[in-house]
């Protein structure tokens, strides 16, 4: 992932934090926004300590804020995003070399598109529209690739509640289009609640895989890997949930269409949902 630098000689992938919403814009209308802003920040600060915070953080861009010269440039921006503004609404504009910097989906990023951060990675981005959708595939994704990793022969994906068949996976053991590392794999044709079942030699010693994100956050997977790591564990039940909308809603759909800006596609609603991985493990010692 490369390192850019805003004109204050800042590593962007640095300054955007915690920012969870961004919005791709051109370079004019960032550099814009944020010269002024900038510049702006001890008058604010001595004005308002609180106003101060949020437009260091790069959330308020306000006309007041944009240098006159450069109105134009900036005006179908500002002028769109203070329609649909709100003090909850926290988007932060970026340009595109910026966004090429993140971890965005194949043909992203797109200009005046809005974009919501991963959960778990700070600098992975997915369109508003399909953000839930591609969340839950990269939670099933590592769940398997954890089991995978620890020498499972065989991982059997059953539907619990929730989405159900809006996933596909087909025989080259991608899933919806993401990696799940199986050797050899069948998508359910069947009306049961199999989605997937994969099957793996198992020759290769049990360990933990490598960029892990969901785990530090799953008590039970964490069990199940001390348990296979540890105690020999020769079978497996392991959830994988998905309940929390991360405030990526209907309300949010609402308040970037009143602002004028692009999600990215049909937006789909976020869904509680749990699917459920069995199987077993080979009667192998950790590495």
């Amino acid at each position: 992932m490369s390192s850019t630098k805003n004109d204050h000689g800042n590593s962007f992938v640095d300054e955007i934090g915690y920012s969870r919403l961004i919005i791709v814009e051109t370079d004019e209308v960032v550099a814009a926004a944020r010269k002024r802003l900038y510049s702006s920040l001890s008058e604010l600060a001595s004005k308002s300590p609180a106003t101060l915070g949020k437009a260091a953080l790069g959330f308020l861009y306000p006309q007041s804020l944009i240098m006159k010269g450069q109105r134009s440039a900036a005006f179908t921006f500002i002028d769109s995003w203070k329609a649909g503004r709100t003090d909850d609404l926290n988007l932060k504009p970026i340009n595109a070399a910026e966004a090429r910097a993140l971890q965005m989906p194949p043909g992203h990023p797109i200009l005046r598109t809005v974009y919501a951060a991963h959960p778990c990675v700070n600098t992975r981005f997915y369109p508003v529209a399909s953000f839930h959708l591609s969340v839950f595939q990269d939670k099933v994704a590592e769940a398997h690739r954890l089991l995978s990793s620890l020498g499972a022969t065989d991982i059997t994906i059953e539907h619990v509640h929730g989405w159900d068949q809006n996933f596909n996976v087909n025989a080259t053991g991608r899933f919806n289009g993401v990696d799940v590392g199986a050797e050899a794999g069948r998508a359910s044709t069947s009306a049961s609640n199999v989605h997937f079942a994969s099957t793996f030699n198992g020759d290769i010693p049990p360990s933990l895989p490598e960029k892990l994100h969901w785990y530090q956050h799953e008590q039970l997977w964490q069990e199940v890997a001390e348990g296979r790591l540890k105690r020999g564990m020769r079978s497996f039940s392991m959830a994988i949930s998905y309940h929390e909308d991360h405030n990526i809603n209907a309300r949010l759909k609402v308040k970037l269409e009143k602002a004028g800006l692009e999600i990215g596609g049909t937006f789909c609603e976020h869904v509680a949902t749990t699917w459920k991985m069995t199987g077993t493990f080979k009667d192998q010692k950790p590495a």
